[in-house]
């Protein structure tokens, strides 16, 4: 048998990874998948808006915007960022023409652990602010992007 059913989701046969999906009370969707023999966390948060929900006269908000979730978070003291890199962990984002994704990968830790990188991750989507001065540095860290590619 090549495909299995896991609470709604098509998956391999081989695949042991437990999927669970919910949604919150605030009406935030989340998928949890929970994978027995895996060595890190992992977590992704994607937004549904992505570059082809940018308004006429500001092309590249959504990637600016994904840029400045973890440029802003970084110049805290308790930062996502830093939470991340204190336990080994990396940060890292991707604008898609629908979505806008967030991820954090750090080795496995206790429940504990998890918790704070998920409180950290929402509380550093909600209270993003768009200051001209950070802006302006997140704007030449972009523009390096697409001449190195």
């Amino acid at each position: 048998q090549v495909l299995v059913r896991d609470d709604g989701f098509a998956k391999s046969f081989f695949d042991t990874r437990k999927m669970t999906a919910f949604t919150l009370s605030n009406g935030l969707r989340v998928l949890h998948v929970h994978n027995p023999t895996g060595e890190r966390f992992k977590l992704s948060v994607s937004v549904g808006a992505g570059a082809f929900h940018d308004p006429e006269d500001s092309q590249g908000l959504a990637h600016l915007t994904e840029h400045m979730v973890f440029s802003q978070s970084g110049n805290q003291e308790d930062s996502l960022y830093r939470f991340v890199l204190d336990h080994e962990g990396s940060v890292n984002g991707h604008t898609h023409s629908d979505t806008t994704s967030f991820f954090v990968d750090l080795k496995e830790g206790d429940t504990g652990i998890c918790e704070k990188v998920i409180a950290k991750m929402g509380l550093a989507l909600s209270t993003l602010k768009l200051a001209d001065d950070l802006v302006k540095a997140e704007q030449i860290v972009i523009d390096e992007e697409y001449e190195r590619e």
